[in-house]
């Protein structure tokens, strides 16, 4: 018995870290301002309303997380997976959300003013009436996403998808598009005045729902 015993404990000493890495236990935390969670698991929790301010969340896991009104000015929420969670009304302004998963997300009335979403997955998410004024999102994947109302006044959307987006009475003045995907996007209402269009072409008055540029109008949408 006690060499079996020694044999067992040999095998465990010498076990590849690969294993032991799979086996260890999430990461947890106790999210609260300017906390360290990366990497945390925080799945399906309810942090509405909380200050998070400061707070590091990078790489967390916040799926289907409820943040309804939470404060999160500054918070890097860095690749973090953020499918189907809840942020209604939540206070972003200045936040890190480059690379992150928003499938199906809920940023409707929120403030991501200055937010930087570079290369974020964000297809079929809900940013109705967001303020997402002088945002970065560079890169990023919004295709089928809802902007509704928004307000992207000076927000940078170079190279982004917003293949078949809803940006419907979206406030786009100033924001550059430049080489941004508007396959069947609606753009009805949207004012476009001083916006950088796909093709690097400035946007004129009486832009609105279409990018007048030179006298000319473009298509608000492209096949």
């Amino acid at each position: 018995m006690k060499a079996t015993i020694r044999r067992f404990a040999v095998m465990l000493l010498t076990m590849p870290a690969a294993c032991s890495l799979a086996d260890s236990p999430r990461i947890r935390c106790e999210p609260a301002p300017n906390a360290d969670c990366r990497g945390a698991f925080l799945q399906a929790v309810d942090l509405r309303g909380k200050d998070l301010n400061g707070i590091n969340l990078e790489g967390a896991n916040l799926e289907f997380a409820t943040l309804l009104g939470a404060k999160l000015q500054g918070a890097n929420l860095k690749d973090a997976k953020l499918r189907y969670a809840h942020f209604q009304h939540a206070d972003l302004r200045h936040a890190t959300l480059d690379g992150v998963d928003l499938y199906k997300a809920h940023f409707e009335f929120a403030i991501l003013f200055e937010a930087t979403l570079r290369q974020a997955t964000a297809k079929h998410a809900d940013l109705e009436q967001a303020d997402l004024q002088a945002a970065d999102l560079t890169g990023a994947d919004f295709m089928d996403a809802d902007f509704a109302g928004a307000d992207l006044e000076s927000a940078l959307l170079n190279g982004a998808t917003l293949d078949r987006a809803n940006l419907q009475m979206a406030n786009l003045k100033l924001a550059n598009l430049k080489e941004a995907s508007l396959t069947r996007s609606n753009l009805y209402g949207a004012l476009l005045r001083g916006a950088t269009w796909t093709d690097g072409r400035e946007c004129g008055i009486g832009s609105l729902g279409v990018c007048k540029a030179q006298g000319a109008p473009l298509l608000a949408w492209q096949d």
